[in-house]
């Protein structure tokens, strides 16, 4: 959720007055239901038999960006949306900290509150990645060395997937997209995702 087109709008967006919501597909075996990211035109028997790679995955992420101007929300009656300079960059709620942005648990920087984005999967898995851009900058994110296929961009599925290795997301957007983890990756291999 996003304050639409409303006089506060921006401003409400700029305060972090926004939200990610799910509609899990209206299917009656509520094993399909936990396979299948969308009510389709295949059947969900068809989606979990076939692992119909529009529909079907194994693992989900929901990786959540925004971001926040420190000047604006000390004062955002007085401030103006459109001189808006974030100051600081959130993934899935946590504060970005370069500082402490080590992606390898052994390292001793490692901080799990800040690498949360992290996901396990198993080799040969697909893992769907729902991404929400609930800022008001645009951003990017990415799955070092895996390609993504998007197959839905805000709520509406795509005629078909676009393959690419970065997802870039406007104010606002969402997609989702489709990696499959390879199937030689040894347990352990890190594939981390960037914002």
């Amino acid at each position: 959720y996003e304050a639409g087109l409303t006089a506060g709008g921006a401003r409400q967006v700029a305060m972090g007055l926004s939200g990610l919501l799910i509609v899990r597909p209206s299917v009656t075996n509520s094993a399909n239901s936990a396979k299948c990211a969308y009510d389709s035109t295949v059947s969900t028997t068809d989606c979990v038999a076939l692992h119909d790679p529009r529909n079907y995955f194994d693992r989900e992420k929901v990786v959540v960006v925004n971001e926040l101007d420190a000047a604006f929300n000390a004062d955002p009656f007085a401030s103006d949306t459109g001189d808006y300079h974030p100051t600081h960059f959130f993934v899935d709620g946590v504060a970005y900290d370069p500082a402490k942005a080590a992606l390898d648990p052994s390292d001793p920087t490692f901080n799990a509150a800040v690498n949360n984005v992290r996901f396990d999967a198993a080799p040969g898995e697909t893992v769907l990645m729902r991404y929400a851009d609930l800022g008001l900058r645009e951003h990017s994110l990415n799955v070092l060395n895996l390609l993504q296929s998007e197959t839905a961009r805000d709520a509406n599925l795509l005629p078909g997937a676009n393959v690419q290795n970065t997802e870039f997301l406007n104010a606002g957007q969402t997609a989702d997209t489709y990696i499959t983890i390879p199937a030689g990756a040894v347990t352990g291999t890190q594939y981390p995702p960037t914002a």
